[in-house]
């Protein structure tokens, strides 16, 4: 597929990076010389020094012969008339980073009616959302949720001595759910029912809301409700969570150290105490209730500092510990030191991406461990090589596990004498080197081509 980046910040040059790795033909425009030139150093992909806005700039990428343009630069603005340039010159399909909340909430289909954008992401938005869902325990806990709430994909980590503790998958005690992925050491794995948990396993599970409580006793996972949050930046992000828990069955603190930031939060928020300090002082924390804490998020614009604030928050006692990281190197380092995770907003805006690269009807793409591995949702088209076969017949390759089907109303986890038929929705959980099989196989289905514009549910 050919794609033109418009953006060589932290979620054009991961997004480049992972496209290329895909064997993808990518074109990429920035206006940010030293940008640029380290994406030269690092990939073998065109570039451009210039403006997404420029259509002679447009012009020498051949944008109108690409199948996707991707305009994820830090301005709003220019991504907007990059998206409306390029359909204009004939682009096929057109993503647009939009940070400016309104447009998302007040006038989306403005945008995507007028200026040909096809899909709308908001990093911070994202994972705001994905720090929530973390935080607040229950069946929206979790990284994805497929067929409309009636299946969900969560991650669970296996507390020492928990009944599921050296048993073989095959054995444990899950009605409605599934054991689709695993991290240990750092890897990641799809395992066989012959395969035995350990302790510090996290465990990507694909489970009914009914199941969640009988994985949590498996893996020792105490079930306690969420009162006292904390939160280290004021920033879109901080914001956006403290937003979120802004009611008064939830006592939030929130620290941002620009006194006028801090001034404009308190006269947003009603619940939520503003502290103006920077979070970073231990004593300053602890004089704040931190052991008495239920979640912390460290959210600043520092990847150390929120590691290192998350870190001390957890050496106090704090169960639920999230830092935002926008460096590759600190986004696999969170579970490694025992934090409950590190989000990345540029690994969750291009798993909103990948789906227009994937082919076929597929509704959702979720990333997981910096995209070692993948979960697709995507309906079965009538010419799909998947349909009417058992699925232990199906002979597919080590690496791919099909976790659930979704039938109507009806959520299943599937064995192997279950079918899939022409409609349902299927969970697919995908390593990366397994990626280009499952895209071949979806060439296959008889759905509307990526190049047609997504209709204004697919888009919201």
């Amino acid at each position: 597929m050919r794609i033109v980046i418009i953006g060589a910040g932290e979620v054009g040059a991961y997004l480049a990076r992972y496209l290329v790795a895909e064997s993808h033909d990518i074109s990429l425009i920035d206006n940010n010389a030293e940008r640029v030139q380290h994406i030269n150093d690092h990939l073998d992909i065109e570039t451009l020094l210039g403006s997404g806005t420029s259509v002679d700039d447009l012009q020498k990428v051949e944008v109108g012969s690409a199948d996707l343009l991707v305009a994820i630069s830090n301005n709003d603005e220019v991504n907007m008339l990059a998206c409306l340039f390029g359909r204009r010159m004939g682009v096929k399909s057109a993503v647009a980073r939009i940070d400016n909340p309104d447009v998302i909430t007040g006038h989306p289909l403005f945008y995507r009616e007028h200026l040909g954008i096809d899909m709308i992401i908001n990093p911070p938005m994202l994972t705001a959302s994905e720090a929530t869902s973390l935080i607040t325990p229950g069946a929206g806990s979790g990284i994805a949720e497929f067929g409309f709430g009636r299946m969900y994909l969560r991650p669970f980590e296996v507390e020492p001595g928990s009944p599921f503790t050296r048993r073989p998958i095959k054995e444990l005690r899950m009605p409605g759910a599934l054991v689709a992925a695993l991290i240990r050491d750092g890897e990641v794995m799809i395992p066989s029912g012959e395969d035995t948990i350990m302790d510090s396993d996290r465990l990507f599970v694909i489970c009914k809301r009914e199941a969640i409580p009988y994985v949590q006793k498996g893996v020792g996972e105490h079930k306690e409700a969420i009162k006292r949050i904390v939160i280290v930046g004021g920033g879109k992000i901080g914001a956006a969570i403290a937003h979120y828990f802004d009611v008064p069955r939830y006592r939030v603190k929130l620290f941002e150290d620009d006194r006028r930031r801090a001034w404009e939060l308190t006269e947003e928020l009603m619940h939520v105490k503003v502290i103006d300090n920077d979070g970073g002082d231990i004593d300053v924390l602890r004089e704040e209730y931190l052991e008495a804490t239920d979640a912390f998020v460290a959210c600043t614009g520092s990847d150390e500092k929120n590691i290192m604030t998350a870190l001390m928050a957890k050496e106090n006692g704090v169960e639920r510990n999230i830092a935002i990281v926008d460096k590759p190197q600190f986004a696999e380092i969170g579970p490694k030191l025992g934090l409950t995770a590190t989000l990345a907003p540029r690994i969750l805006a291009a798993s909103q991406v990948l789906r227009f690269t994937r082919g076929g009807r597929v509704n959702s793409i979720s990333l997981i461990h910096e995209g070692q591995a993948e979960v697709i949702e995507f309906v079965a088209g009538h010419t799909s090589k998947l349909i009417n076969t058992p699925l232990m017949n199906l002979k597919l390759p080590k690496g791919i596990l099909i976790g659930a089907i979704i039938k109507g109303n009806r959520a299943i986890i599937p064995g192997g004498q279950d079918t899939i038929a022409a409609g349902d929705s299927v969970v697919m959980m995908v390593l990366h080197e397994r990626i280009a099989y499952v895209e071949n196989l979806l060439k296959f289905e008889d759905v509307v081509e990526v190049a047609e514009p997504l209709d204004t549910e697919q888009a919201k």
